[in-house]
């Protein structure tokens, strides 16, 4: 069976801030080429959802398929989503991810790929299952050096490690 070379499952915010941002496109050019970064169904509708006209979603889904490899939703996602909503509560944050969010990363976990954020809540997920987070840190001022930068959490996920 062949392997593919995808290492990120991108989220909502991380795939439009990529498509916004002329900057961070071309710091994640060669990763984007490469095929290292994937997009799942519920990211893939989440992104269509802006589409103002047939025109526009056919231009924004060639887009993505130009950016992004897609994978199907794997099976038992819903089941890890919940696992992980579990997690979380356990936790006793007061606010659980967004649904979306949580199926985003049940994927990542079921297909051994790590998730690509801008927010904060993949890190909550991160820190309650163990799975791999790259997020996307945006200075607030557009003059900062340098604009955006990344952090990633350790793989620690079903017992290993990063």
């Amino acid at each position: 069976m062949p392997t593919s070379p995808c290492t990120y499952l991108i989220d909502t915010c991380a795939a439009s801030t990529i498509l916004s941002e002329a900057e961070l496109r071309a710091d994640w050019h060669d990763r984007l080429t490469q095929g290292l970064v994937a997009m799942c169904p519920v990211i893939l509708l989440e992104m269509l959802t802006s589409a103002r006209n047939p025109s526009d979603r056919i231009s924004l889904q060639e887009d993505l398929d130009t950016l992004f490899v897609p994978v199907f939703s794997a099976d038992f996602a819903d089941e890890t989503a919940l696992d992980f909503q579990e997690e979380i509560t356990n936790h006793t944050w007061q606010r659980s991810p967004r649904a979306i969010d949580m199926l985003c990363a049940a994927n990542a976990a079921l297909f051994g790929l790590q998730t690509l954020s801008l927010d904060a809540d993949f890190v909550r997920i991160s820190e309650a299952t163990g799975l791999s987070n790259t997020r996307i840190h945006c200075a607030t001022d557009p003059l900062a050096q340098p604009r955006f930068w990344e952090s990633t959490t350790p793989r620690t996920f079903l017992g290993e490690v990063a």
